[in-house]
């Protein structure tokens, strides 16, 4: 399901299948959207269950189960040097099961724009690879160069996570050295290895004036 520049969109009881290796099969993808409500529905595909892209705001996702999938994707943001942005948006009271990802933002290199004011909260996450994301150096598989510009990324939440892992990384905050994260803030967070006898360990790079309270694994920040 595709929405372009869709105002005042309410979508509930949606069901969507598509095999979990399925490549580019997006569940929904909302692009220059405002004021969209989702609810109530099923999502399992090869791709991101929901997908939020350039220049969308005011997207509330609420009682959604994602799996198998890419989890819940805002971006991909300014691809070849786009500029482009996504702000005020809440995803809560979902579930992700087994998925590359649970909550995830994702910019590419090079881009300009901004992310903003974002929710997470109240997931809960089953055998999922990376339950939390934050990437700035995002590439798909690409043979990327490196550069100092990048889509700004401020004041987002993950609130109330609790679930499994399939690696040892269940957190990684990944942001640029030029353009660093601001005002990323976990609470109440708590992630351990499928079977629970594997530690795990947080990734974060780049990211200022945070506020962590409560987190499992640990979080500590450093530059990159």
């Amino acid at each position: 399901m595709t929405f372009f520049k869709c105002v005042g969109v309410t979508i509930s009881w949606v069901k969507i299948t598509a095999p979990g290796n399925s490549p580019n099969t997006d569940g929904m993808f909302f692009s220059g959207c405002q004021n969209v409500d989702v609810s109530g529905s099923i999502i399992g595909t090869g791709d991101d269950c929901v997908a939020i892209g350039p220049d969308c705001s005011k997207i509330n996702i609420n009682c959604v189960h994602c799996g198998p999938g890419h989890g819940f994707s805002i971006g991909s943001l300014g691809r070849d040097g786009a500029e482009q942005s996504v702000e005020n948006i809440r995803v809560s009271d979902s579930s992700v099961m087994d998925a590359l990802t649970g909550a995830r933002i994702k910019t590419w290199q090079g881009g300009s724009g901004y992310v903003r004011g974002i929710v997470f909260e109240n997931l809960r996450l089953y055998s999922v690879k990376t339950p939390i994301m934050i990437d700035q150096f995002y590439c798909n598989g690409n043979s990327c160069q490196n550069h100092t510009s990048a889509v700004a990324i401020s004041d987002v939440q993950f609130v109330n996570f609790s679930g499994t892992t399939t690696t040892e990384n269940p957190i990684k905050i990944l942001c640029s050295k030029s353009v660093p994260c601001k005002g990323i803030h976990l609470e109440n967070v708590k992630l351990s290895m499928v079977g629970g006898t594997t530690p795990v360990k947080s990734v974060c790079i780049n990211a200022n004036d945070n506020q962590f309270t409560r987190v499992d694994p640990d979080v500590q920040c450093v530059a990159g």
